[in-house]
């Protein structure tokens, strides 16, 4: 993995990107401000204020990346929302 902070709040919602491009092996994950992840064994759960976004090779609409919300809940063995 490769985890970057502040995410939305200093418009670095796209930086992991080039990341994934050179290490297509891992995932992204950027987490704003006020806001984390709880792990509990190959689950993740999103809490706080504000956001968590996957940037994991694909293209989103567009993005690179993709927003989980609080509450949301992301399987780290295949890399998707549950």
């Amino acid at each position: 993995m490769a985890i970057d902070q502040h995410i939305i709040a200093r418009h670095r919602e796209k930086d992991l990107a080039q990341v994934i491009k050179a290490h297509p092996a891992l995932l992204g994950i950027g987490i704003d401000e006020s806001t984390a992840i709880v792990v509990h064994g190959d689950t993740f759960e999103v809490i706080g204020k504000s956001k968590v976004a996957i940037t994991d090779g694909k293209d989103h609409d567009g993005n690179p990346y993709y927003f989980l919300n609080l509450g949301d809940h992301f399987q780290l063995k295949t890399w998707s929302k549950q």
